[in-house]
């Protein structure tokens, strides 16, 4: 039920998709939220009403009213970290999908309830999860070679909406990773390249056309990839600059 009220554009209450935020899918399913499934399918209507019970609470807050015990224990911050069985959380799988506006919409929220609390920053959203394949939500951004969504993430951590410091994030095994998936790409697209034969490249068969159109996707996957690894590699200078002021003030 609840992968039809997030994946689908129903004609279904706000009252049941905020119903149905906190339960999960069975393990068999993907042990998926409704947040995940609207995440992963890119429904941002869902998401925004799934995370209005959030942003209700926190105007709450801001104005010093009473909160609804049951209304809060659904603003727990580990329904927005909640992960199914692969270890993903909705941020995770909108960054895989590349929903943009989505990530961008978690990122906001995040920031929002920063902004508005009066006692220590906390980490609302942790863009630090990793899954079981030890990914974050960073490194599926440059990992697919999302550039927007990579430069997005990065300068959300500049800003400190993350609650972490770049310094803490962005490592050399991040530009280490981007470049063996760049050495991938440019692998994948060279074979493909010499496997097209020159006598008929030209000759307008399907075959040829095919891998013509398949090369066309991975020289953008490629150049999107180069993208991304300069993106960390400036990220990781300004870590270092960073990691290198922190240990000035400590003397």
């Amino acid at each position: 039920a609840i992968s039809l009220v997030a994946e689908q554009n129903l004609s279904l209450s706000k009252r049941l998709l905020i119903g149905s935020i906190s339960e999960k899918s069975s393990f068999k399913c993907g042990g998926n939220t409704a947040l995940h499934y609207a995440c992963n399918s890119g429904n941002l209507d869902c998401v925004n009403i799934l995370l209005s019970s959030f942003c209700f609470c926190v105007e709450s807050f801001k104005k010093k009213r009473n909160h609804n015990k049951e209304f809060c224990n659904k603003c727990s911050t580990a329904v927005l970290n909640a992960k199914n069985v692969h270890g993903d959380t909705p941020l995770m799988m909108a960054v895989a999908q590349n929903h943009f506006l989505i990530v961008n919409r978690l990122v906001f929220l995040s920031t929002r309830m920063l902004t508005n609390s009066t006692s220590e920053p906390r980490q609302i959203i942790d863009f630090n999860a990793r899954n079981k394949s030890d990914d974050t939500a960073l490194s599926l951004a440059y990992g697919h070679g999302y550039v927007e969504t990579t430069r997005m993430l990065l300068s959300s951590y500049e800003d400190g909406r993350c609650c972490r410091s770049m310094d803490t994030v962005v490592t050399s095994q991040d530009v280490t990773k981007c470049s063996r998936s760049l050495t991938v790409a440019r692998f994948t697209l060279n074979k493909l390249s010499d496997s097209i034969n020159p006598s008929s490249s030209n000759s307008g068969d399907d075959a040829t056309s095919i891998v013509n159109k398949k090369i066309d996707q991975i020289k953008i996957i490629v150049c999107d990839t180069e993208k991304c690894l300069i993106l960390l590699q400036e990220a990781l200078v300004k870590a270092d600059e960073i990691a290198i002021y922190k240990g000035e003030e400590l003397i």
